[in-house]
């Protein structure tokens, strides 16, 4: 959906039976949107989008976990559902959302380069099988690689505000390109959960899609053509004195003959001007005497 602001919103996971428990979404800038390369709906708690790079994609993942209140098969079934969702040959993979999960902080002999030791709490068992999943899939989890307040760390508060967790996160697999993760607190988005944001950066350029539209047919107009022959030969021979070491296909010939046949019949230089002027001064010469014949046809004896 393209809003009137020009940004797009891909809203995808929300049903009718379930429109408070399910659904993600991406919003793009609509000066990032021809970056897109696709979106994809793989379950109704796993959506992603690819951006492009000069080289491969960055692919990103939005998931929305089910709470405890579901059972391990629900579980079982979201993290499969997110394991095949990741694209092995894309360059760099974000996945972010609402895990449902609690890390807490890395224990200090505990050996596992996935977590960094900053966060709050104490790990429960969907937190294991989170931490499972990132060192199978050799994913970071940012959140606990940055030093943070204590207040600056959880990202949901029960109602009322007597218990707060942190279980929203952001990860990767290239830690390098993260330069900060952190909570956004400025910004009240009517939830009982906080704004997580990553800073990113990436060496590889984005390169912008070309949006592919039809190419009109060429329409030379071959009597304008004849008039600037000259022309049109000198620009011919100068393409394909530049093309002679490419060894061009049949089709890169045909393209190049067309595109100088237009740009010597469209902008034509000083020279066809001056042949056009001495042309319909010719023509309306040689008007004149048929004229003049005609008239004296008339009046002869």
């Amino acid at each position: 959906m393209e809003l009137s602001d020009g940004t797009w919103i891909y809203d995808a996971g929300k049903t009718e039976e379930s429109p408070e428990t399910k659904g993600m979404a991406f919003l793009v800038r609509k000066n990032f949107k021809d970056y897109i390369e696709g979106f994809c709906k793989h379950s109704d708690r796993v959506i992603s989008c690819k951006v492009k790079l000069q080289e491969g994609s960055l692919q990103i993942i939005q998931v929305y976990a089910p709470t405890t209140d579901y059972d391990d098969e629900e579980a079982e079934k979201f993290y499969e559902d997110l394991e095949n969702a990741i694209e092995k040959k894309c360059a760099n993979t974000v996945i972010m959302g609402d895990f449902n999960a609690k890390i807490g902080v890395k224990d200090e002999d505990e050996e596992n380069e996935w977590i960094g030791p900053f966060g709050i709490g104490t790990r429960n068992e969907r937190g294991e099988k989170l931490i499972d999943f990132c060192t199978a899939n050799r994913l970071f989890v940012t959140n606990s690689f940055f030093k943070k307040p204590r207040p600056r760390y959880w990202t949901w508060e029960s109602p009322g505000g007597d218990y707060k967790n942190q279980i929203d996160f952001i990860l990767t697999t290239d830690k390098t390109t993260i330069q900060n993760t952190e909570i956004i607190t400025k910004v009240d988005i009517g939830s009982d959960h906080r704004m997580v944001r990553s800073r990113m950066t990436i060496n590889k350029k984005l390169t912008r899609l070309k949006r592919i539209k039809k190419k009109k047919p060429l329409k030379i107009n071959t009597r304008q053509l004849e008039k600037v022959a000259p022309s049109f030969q000198i620009k011919l021979k100068n393409k394909f004195d530049i093309l002679r070491n490419e060894k061009p296909s049949i089709e890169v010939m045909n393209e190049t003959i067309k595109k100088c046949a237009a740009e010597v019949v469209e902008k034509p230089n000083e020279t066809t001007k001056e042949q056009n002027a001495e042309d319909k001064l010719i023509e309306e010469l040689e008007q004149r005497r048929k004229e003049l014949i005609r008239k004296d046809n008339k009046t002869g004896p």
